[in-house]
């Protein structure tokens, strides 16, 4: 019953309290208690240590990593801090030996990632350049995805003004995108005109003194269908 006690209250304290990881440990009799790194010994035995090394740590989320076995191997996923390198290293574990992919992040934490290593049986096989850059901006644009879909907006309503003044330029009328009643046949094919015209060498050719405008536009326009595809296959 003690032993069951102490469980649930320990485990009610990682879901209620919201904190930085915990490092707990499992003793000989059963319980889960908090780490000590001396072997203490009770009567009773409830607080007696099957091993020092025997335990783990759970994080907000009650994710458990960080786990040792009782004979002090590693196991599982692990988050370490270099002291050396002053750096975090992320992967997995077995019998102690890294194995599979393995991230290093900055002592700023799990936000900066400076490289993405490969092991095998604990050895280092390389250091993954091409899957660090590509993972850098994934996180980057994963974390800025609302500023950059603005961006994109921004540039791609920019592309549609300055098609408009070229059109209207072109065709000898003024017409105002922002005033514009959206419910008339003429102002509609207007909208859609300055929306999807890209401007081919003939038509540059024809009105050369709108050249630069509607090179412009051709760029913003090669530039927003370039990040949206970017987008689509880092995301």
């Amino acid at each position: 019953m003690k032993t069951k006690l102490t469980l649930l209250l320990i485990l009610n304290f990682c879901l209620v309290i919201k904190s930085t990881s915990q490092r707990l440990t499992i003793t000989q009799a059963g319980d889960t208690i908090l780490y000590l790194k001396t072997i203490e010994t009770t009567e009773n035995g409830d607080t007696t240590f099957s091993s020092p090394c025997l335990g783990f740590e759970i994080n907000d989320d009650n994710e458990i990593f960080n786990y040792q076995d009782e004979n002090c191997l590693k196991q599982g996923l692990w988050i370490e801090f270099n002291k050396k390198s002053k750096s975090w290293h992320t992967g997995y574990y077995k019998n102690s030996r890294k194995k599979g992919e393995w991230k290093v992040y900055s002592d700023e934490g799990l936000n900066n990632l400076i490289e993405i290593q490969e092991f095998q049986k604990g050895q280092l096989l390389n250091t993954n350049n091409d899957k660090t850059k590509r993972t850098k901006v994934n996180v980057f644009i994963t974390r800025n995805k609302e500023l950059i879909g603005l961006l994109i907006a921004l540039a791609y309503f920019i592309r549609q003004l300055i098609n408009a003044s070229i059109i209207n330029a072109i065709e000898n009328k003024k017409r105002n995108l922002l005033f514009l009643n959206p419910f008339k046949t003429s102002n509609y094919m207007f909208v859609l005109k300055s929306i999807l015209t890209i401007w081919t060498k003939e038509s540059i050719k024809k009105h050369s003194s709108h050249k630069t405008m509607m090179l412009f536009s051709n760029y913003l326009g090669g530039l927003f269908v370039l990040v949206i595809i970017i987008m689509t296959a880092l995301i």
